[in-house]
């Protein structure tokens, strides 16, 4: 196929699903994968795409649009390091709040020998969850996002109100120093802010490609976080402006788990 039906065949293909894959181009367009990422490259230039690890977002749409079938293979990696750390982290007869990303699946996915309860919008952990007796799942019940397969709403917020976990693994889309924790969507960030409310120490599970972004909705302010996990250490910027927070950064290279392994902190408004 010449470059120029290339680039219309991706941009109509983006306007469809809101995300491609270098992979699946490359097989349906027959090149090679590099061939795939110089036509996103010329594709951003001109404004039609974001480009992001593995794949393309239409310009103007947010990962929030996109299926969580495809969220779930973006990052993926980077995803499983984070929920190793996050696991060491839960210990057993916790309650836990795991919030509807595809990193707290990944959570969940590591903690199945555990006798833990979990509290939960997501659809996807209720049913992953569902096959393990030693799991108590409370369901936030509310109304279903059915692009990423979470309950969200009026409901599930006054739910998450009437719970209280011990410990909180909540994601989001984007993290500024300036505007805090945000997020694309504005339901997912109302039942991630009710949930910073109700957990007693709150864990910020985030890749390194988060920091330095801003997102539509503000979740919370760092000062309600104890820790961050990560998939790799962050700039020299970034871990001064945490370390001035009073926030731990737990990454491969530096976690051990002591029995305590940060203080609790208030909730602040």
């Amino acid at each position: 196929m010449a470059p120029i039906n290339r680039l219309d065949y991706i941009t109509h293909q983006l306007t469809l699903k809101k995300f491609v894959s270098v992979d699946e181009l490359s097989q349906k367009l027959k090149v090679s994968g590099e061939t795939i990422r110089r036509d996103f490259k010329i594709l951003e230039e001109n404004g039609i795409l974001k480009r992001t690890y593995g794949g393309a977002y239409l310009e103007g749409s947010t990962e929030s649009d996109v299926s969580v079938q495809v969220r779930k293979a973006i990052l993926l990696p980077n995803k499983e390091q984070i929920a190793i750390l996050s696991a060491g982290f839960i210990q057993p007869d916790d309650t836990i709040f795991l919030d509807g990303s595809t990193t707290s699946l990944e959570i969940a996915r590591r903690i199945t020998r555990l006798p833990v309860t979990v509290i939960t919008p997501s659809l996807l952990i209720i049913s992953f969850l569902s096959n393990y007796r030693n799991i108590r799942i409370i369901s936030l019940g509310g109304t279903l996002d059915t692009v990423n397969m979470c309950f969200g709403g009026k409901t599930a917020i006054e739910n998450m109100n009437g719970f209280y976990a011990r410990k909180g693994f909540i994601s989001c889309r984007s993290i500024s120093m300036r505007y805090g924790i945000m997020d694309s969507n504005e339901q997912i960030a109302e039942v991630r802010a009710a949930a910073v409310q109700n957990c007693y120490k709150r864990y910020l599970i985030a890749d390194h490609t988060k920091f330095g972004n801003t997102a539509l909705y503000k979740i919370t302010d760092f000062a309600n976080f104890n820790a961050v996990i990560t998939d790799q250490p962050l700039s020299a910027r970034w871990m001064e402006f945490l370390n001035e927070k009073n926030i731990k950064v737990y990454y491969p290279e530096n976690v051990v788990y002591p029995e305590n392994p940060v203080e609790p902190l208030e909730y602040e408004e």
